[in-house]
């Protein structure tokens, strides 16, 4: 094997790992949004971990030693209109078999014509677009994320008082008066501590 090829397999080795870990990340973070079982320094952490792991993508691309894969060309050897367990299993289920009729939507390097078009459509829609509407929308957009910042930073402060006023409370506590609420509960459980007057003493 060429020393270029085993520089290509490492790279792209390290590379399907520290993606799967990403989508790993997306994956996890998804689905407690869905359940509704995220809260503000969860999200931090969570977009903390989304940030470093495209940062350590960025520099494992960037790295000397990194063969410049956007100059390869990816060619099919086999095509089969039978399905391929080790392809269905590379790409997750995505794709069960490859033939010469699928080959170009799954390695095409320009979009589809119709896209293209619509493409295009959507870049002359925009050049029609006045200078004082796009300044006014941009104007819109700009107010509308500086009030959605302030509902985000206002929820995150009380959130934070909130429980900084739960952990004073609770640092308040004191030493004894926990020791009497054990003895209570001790009492109650097993009544433990718990004297018998004279008189029931003498009923008896």
């Amino acid at each position: 094997m060429e020393p270029q090829s085993r520089d290509v397999e490492t790279a792209l080795a390290t590379l399907h790992l520290k993606l799967n870990e990403l989508k790993n990340s997306i994956r996890s973070f998804t689905g407690k949004l869905e359940m509704g079982q995220v809260l503000w320094p969860d999200v931090q952490e969570n977009f903390a971990t989304l940030s470093g792991q495209l940062n350590m993508l960025q520099k494992i691309l960037n790295k000397e030693k990194t063969p410049q894969l956007q100059n390869l060309v990816l060619l099919p050897l086999v095509t089969s209109q039978s399905e391929d367990n080790t392809l269905l299993q590379m790409t997750e289920g995505r794709i069960p078999f490859l033939t010469p009729e699928a080959i170009p939507d799954y390695l095409r390097t320009k979009l589809d014509l119709d896209i293209e078009h619509k493409e295009g459509a959507f870049a002359a829609e925009t050049q029609r677009i006045s200078e004082n509407v796009l300044q006014r929308q941009i104007l819109d957009i700009n107010n509308l994320s500086e009030k959605l910042s302030e509902l985000i930073t206002q929820s995150k402060e009380s959130w934070e008082e909130s429980l900084t006023m739960t952990s004073n409370i609770n640092a308040r506590l004191p030493e004894n008066d926990q020791k009497e609420l054990n003895k209570l509960i001790s009492a109650l459980e097993t009544g433990k501590g718990l004297r018998v007057s004279a008189r029931r003493q003498n009923q008896r």
